[in-house]
């Protein structure tokens, strides 16, 4: 029997949910992008974000990212001054140009025009800043001195550490504190398993459908093979220790204070069973987090309930 499609309602419903599980399980933050795509849902984060601030307690908000290359600056900072407002201060703000080659029709803006939308309206609610690929990002961060999120998405991690280490060097050079410098990083909803060849034997068929249905040009992703993507991208495939080992070693690379864990992503994107997804996800914040969070002491989004652990964010 085929299986029904839910109604764009149901489909809201779905997405809150997740930010409430999120909270109880142990996650700091839950972010929700925004997409101007007919085929996509998150056309109106703060909208989402409101919603989301209404039905939970303490879990962080934060856009991942932002569109403000094709939305007003001022509407969109006294929306989201609003929301931090309602939230009592839990907003995090990332902004960046967007990706969705999409958008820029549906607002009939040139592509072309982006990054100097972006460059100008950046200029007014300066906020977290949401990098991918280009160094006009992390040069736009560092000139105003506020915090970078890297993406660390589909990319080789030597790619997304380039860019940090380009927006620490330009942070000097504009006369800010590059040692103090406020860095999340990206990585994929982990695969945990006790024995590394069965995470491996459940990641392959799902990186396979992936690779098929998105990267028919390879030349957009670099990986050769699923252990080229755990070995040297964001994929967390593993053992619950070799997954603390490779996140404490991105962590050394990056400086990072944040780390932003999938609740859906490249691998979760393709598993119909939520559940399976989520069991993954309370192993990570049961025998992952603590470690981390252990091992690398930070006071980002300090709190009188628990101070100095390395953050994560979905």
């Amino acid at each position: 029997m085929a299986q029904r499609s839910l109604s764009r309602r149901e489909r809201f419903r779905e997405l809150v949910e997740p930010a409430r599980w999120a909270e109880d399980v142990g996650y700091d933050a839950f972010g929700v992008g925004e997409r101007h795509n007919p085929d996509l849902l998150s056309s109106s984060p703060a909208v989402i974000l409101a919603h989301i601030a209404a039905k939970t307690r303490r879990i962080r908000l934060v856009t991942t990212v932002a569109v403000l290359s094709l939305t007003d600056p001022v509407r969109a900072a006294e929306d989201y001054a609003t929301l931090d407002h309602l939230s009592d201060g839990r907003l995090d703000l990332i902004i960046g140009k967007g990706g969705d080659r999409v958008a820029p029709s549906v607002f009939q803006v040139p592509e072309a025009e982006l990054w100097d939308r972006l460059e100008e309206a950046y200029e007014l609610p300066r906020v977290w800043h949401g990098s991918a690929t280009s160094r006009r990002s992390t040069e736009l961060a560092a000139r105003w001195g506020d915090p970078l999120y890297s993406a660390n998405g589909l990319d080789r991690t030597d790619t997304y550490l380039e860019l940090v280490r380009h927006y620490r060097e330009r942070l000097a050079h504009h006369g800010h504190d590059a040692a103090a410098a406020v860095v999340a990083v990206g990585v994929h909803s982990p695969i945990v398993t006790d024995r590394s060849q069965d995470a491996l034997a459940i990641a392959r068929p799902i990186f396979e459908a992936s690779v098929r249905q998105h990267f028919s040009d390879r030349s957009r992703f670099p990986f050769d093979s699923l252990e080229d993507f755990v070995a040297n991208g964001s994929a967390l495939v593993g053992t619950a220790g070799q997954i603390t080992e490779k996140l404490l070693r991105m962590q050394a690379q990056f400086g990072n204070q944040v780390f932003g864990v999938g609740v859906e992503g490249f691998f979760s994107t393709y598993t119909t069973d939520l559940a399976t997804t989520k069991g993954y996800l309370e192993r990570f914040f049961g025998e992952v987090a603590p470690v981390l969070r252990a091992e690398v002491p930070t006071a980002l989004w300090d709190s009188p309930s628990d101070g100095a652990d390395l953050p994560v964010t979905a």
